[in-house]
């Protein structure tokens, strides 16, 4: 046993290592494609509307109303936001964050309606869980064989807890600020964005972060946002904590390694921070890696 499992902790390490010759590998250091947001999103569906979320989901529902991710649709009224909607004015006329592509992506839910796209919600059920309106019919069969629609559902485009990569990346892409978005004509990259000094009013000189400071999968994610309590009954098995720690530290490394293959100012603000979050993923690899063996 002790030698099998000293193997499966080589094999992660293995896998983080084939990660990051992917990732040095891919980056080429072109810009993302300027999408129209419809390609992007598909067809939404509303998740309190007849056919949304809340029709099967109302528990979940409320408790995703009082976290930080519904209240990110206040996100432009906030001091750091006004600062770089100053700074972003002078690049870009009439800027607005909330309907920047740029912001979109990560700190809203857009929802198509009458052939127009506008932020309705803040970070909401299709932001975590995938657009609704490509697995909401497989999804709410409940004619159909539970396992056989739940695979259907994934397949077309459901991200659910028991896919520990697909969770993972889906929360990295916005949480380590590496999401491939879209922009608007003279807006500026991912990178320029953490680059760029604002002035926030009463404190001085500010900018965006490359990502959320102290960012971990397992924290995060078993946290306020956390809905799927089963009744309160138990709390998720520790294999499955474990799994999803081990996931999301390759994932962080992976994520990571392929932002810093594709920066354009390697003295900046942006590739210092991704740089910062290299050496973190590597220390708790090193850690993971130590554990193994010891067992």
């Amino acid at each position: 046993m002790k030698a099998r499992t000293t193997a499966l902790g080589l094999c992660a390490l293995l896998g983080a290592a084939l990660i990051a010759l992917s990732a040095a590998q891919a980056g080429d250091g072109k810009e993302p494609r300027v999408l129209d947001p419809k390609q992007t999103l598909g067809p939404s569906t509303d998740i309190d509307a007849e056919r949304g979320c809340i029709k099967c989901h109302e528990p979940h529902y409320r408790a995703w109303q009082e976290t930080h991710h519904a209240k990110s649709l206040a996100m432009p009224r906030e001091d750091l936001a006004k600062g770089i909607r100053r700074a972003l004015r002078k690049q870009v006329k009439r800027f607005r964050p909330n309907t920047s592509r740029l912001c979109q992506s990560c700190h809203f839910t857009l929802v198509v309606e009458e052939d127009e796209v506008s932020p309705k919600y803040g970070i909401s059920c299709e932001s975590c869980h995938g657009e609704g309106a490509r697995h909401v019919e497989i999804h709410s069969n409940e004619k159909a064989d539970y396992a056989t629609r739940m695979k259907q559902a994934a397949d077309a485009g459901l991200i659910r807890p028991t896919d520990l990569y697909g969770l993972a990346r889906n929360c990295f892409d916005c949480h380590l600020l590496v999401k491939p978005v879209g922009r608007a004509k003279g807006e500026p990259t991912l990178e320029e964005l953490v680059n760029l000094d604002v002035k926030v009013k009463g404190k001085g000189s500010s900018h965006h972060s490359a990502g959320t400071p102290g960012f971990d999968l397992v924290t995060y994610s078993q946290g306020e946002v956390r809905h799927n309590f089963n009744g309160g009954k138990k709390n998720p098995p520790s294999a499955y904590r474990r799994g999803l720690y081990v996931v999301g530290k390759l994932v962080d490394l992976e994520l990571s390694l392929r932002a810093l293959a594709a920066v354009k100012q390697p003295e900046g603000r942006y590739a210092k921070e991704i740089l910062a979050r290299v050496g973190g993923a590597e220390g708790a690899h090193a850690k993971l890696a130590a554990a193994a063996q010891a067992l």
